[in-house]
């Protein structure tokens, strides 16, 4: 049986050709990938944005004067963290009497807005403070300790889990 030179020269449908699937799996991992993060950043909106910058500016400003205050104040919080009662202390030590019945203690995750939780701590006696807290979630978090007056704020950074640290005005 001889093989003529027509069949031999017979071009293939496109369809069993590799390069037009190729091409178009290209085209379909394009499309799909884009698809993917379309929906992710729908789901996952950056929680760091802000709306009004101006009042953002302002607001710094206030909370400036506030630390001043607490350097004015002479403040040092040294906190301890008492995992097996569950028990958060804070010990305020300052060149003059605070007037604070009760403290605020925020953790403000450094990334993960719904990460961030608050304390109130009360006085026990003196400049000490306590406060049942269940556990520490670990990782970054900025922390910010305040009375309800909101005259003075101290401010740290802290990596946790930790037992014990010390917030103080920065300078």
């Amino acid at each position: 049986m001889t093989i003529s030179a027509q069949e031999t020269d017979k071009p293939q449908h496109w369809y069993r050709q590799f390069w037009p699937w190729y091409i178009l799996g290209l085209l379909l991992f394009g499309v799909l990938g884009s698809g993917v993060l379309i929906v992710s950043s729908i789901e996952h909106p950056d929680p760091l944005v802000v709306d009004n910058y101006y009042k953002k500016g302002l607001a710094i400003n206030r909370t400036l004067d506030r630390q001043r205050r607490a350097a004015a104040l002479g403040l040092v919080a040294r906190v301890q963290y008492d995992k097996a009662n569950d028990a958060l202390g804070i010990r305020l030590q300052a060149s003059q009497k605070i007037q604070a019945d009760s403290l605020t203690l925020r953790l403000v995750h450094a990334t993960l807005a719904n990460r961030d939780y608050s304390v109130v701590l009360h006085r026990t006696s003196g400049n000490d403070y306590r406060a049942r807290l269940s556990a520490l979630r670990a990782g970054n978090y900025n922390l910010l300790l305040e009375p309800d007056s909101r005259v003075w704020r101290l401010d740290a950074h802290l990596e946790l889990p930790a037992n014990s640290w010390s917030m103080k005005p920065e300078p």
